[in-house]
């Protein structure tokens, strides 16, 4: 393997999974015991969806309480074969501007949450709690803060724009990873580095299937995320690095209107390193299991 391969690999991982290995963002807390029991009650039965409607009651991504999804997440492992994990979203302590995120990953039982910030029916922030896509060994601590723009549009921007919108979200992160990967090891220090999330309706009365079943009315969107690391110290083996760099994942997002998110798809992996551009090599994917807003 490549040092830039590695590099991107690991890049990814703390991006999308350093939440599930135990770290939380700025505003995440592990549950209390209640919620959590709750939470982890997904693994064998699930609810009624809720009735009433809160402010995150979005329709791209009804974050109503008592509201749960469940998905698998497909990826590559480090020897180059497909593999699968699980995780499930749970809303509760609706408020009037917020909720709460419960996520639970099935394979460590880790349980996190999140508040989840709305308004006017706009998401304004979403933790960044994908999956525990484990790559190799990974711990260490990530803090992500919301800086500015929106999650999701409401119905009424959606409307106005003609599902033809575009949004940005910017997210920032800091914080210290060791990794190691057959057998090299690195610290990572990330400081000031900013993630930027530009987001385009591409179709609207899409037909996607998922594990949960077929629909025929999904809104396809396409995300191009901006990572850019502005200082990164790297000490691996006896080589110390200080580095800078950018990554831009490319990918698309399906929505069902009133349940929300139910597939994802990576579609592109690009890194900026030392002045040059390199294609990374890199898939992956979720779809939804299931749903109590499908009962």
């Amino acid at each position: 393997m490549t040092n830039r391969t590695f590099l991107a690999i690991l890049f990814a991982a703390i991006l999308l999974v350093a939440p599930a290995c135990g770290q939380r963002e700025n505003n995440t807390e592990a549950l209390p015991a209640a919620a959590e029991e709750d939470v982890v009650q997904m693994a064998d039965e699930v609810s009624a969806p809720a009735t009433t409607s809160g402010p995150c009651d979005n329709i791209l991504f009804p974050l109503s309480d008592g509201n749960q999804w469940v998905y698998q997440v497909d990826t590559i492992d480090e020897n180059g074969n497909p593999d699968t994990s699980e995780y499930a979203w749970s809303v509760s302590e609706s408020t009037t501007d917020s909720v709460k995120l419960g996520t639970l990953f099935y394979d460590s039982g880790t349980v996190l949450s999140a508040d989840v910030k709305c308004m006017d029916g706009a998401v304004e922030n979403f933790p960044l709690t994908v999956s525990n896509i484990v790559i190799g060994d990974m711990e260490g601590a990530i803090e992500y803060t919301h800086v500015s723009g929106k999650y999701l549009p409401s119905f009424q921007e959606l409307e106005a724009g003609n599902w033809e919108n575009t949004w940005q979200t910017v997210v920032n992160s800091a914080g210290t990873i060791t990794a190691q990967y057959e057998g090299e090891s690195m610290v990572i220090v990330l400081e000031d580095s900013p993630i930027t999330m530009n987001w385009q309706i591409l179709e609207k009365d899409v037909s996607v299937t998922v594990l949960a079943g077929s629909f025929n009315d999904a809104i396809k969107v396409n995300q191009e995320l901006v990572y850019e690391i502005k200082s990164m110290e790297i000490n691996s083996g006896d080589m110390p690095m200080s580095i800078s760099t950018i990554m831009t994942f490319d990918s698309d997002y399906w929505f069902v209107p009133n349940l929300g998110l139910v597939k994802t798809q990576v579609n592109s992996v690009n890194m900026d390193l030392f002045g040059s551009a390199f294609p990374v090599e890199m898939t992956g994917g979720s779809q939804l299991i299931s749903s109590n807003l499908l009962n």
